[in-house]
């Protein structure tokens, strides 16, 4: 994840964007406006090359960065 130099916050958003969480939930989960989870999640997706969060999940699989759930 350094990689792509996301800040801590983004990486914590990241994590609960990866967890299916809405924009409202991010916001209310770590104390942060909507519209800040919304500008760090564009900036994800800029940093990161993509354009959606199935395309970030892929990239993180990709990279071993994230598993698939067992069940």
């Amino acid at each position: 994840i350094r990689v792509y130099s996301l800040s801590k916050r983004e990486i914590e958003v990241m994590d609960l964007m990866i967890d299916n969480k809405s924009n409202t939930e991010i916001s209310e989960q770590i104390f942060i406006s909507s519209e800040t989870v919304k500008s760090h999640r564009k900036n994800i997706y800029r940093k990161m090359g993509v354009n959606n969060v199935l395309d970030l999940y892929k990239l993180l699989l990709s990279k071993g960065y994230v598993e698939l759930p067992s069940h």
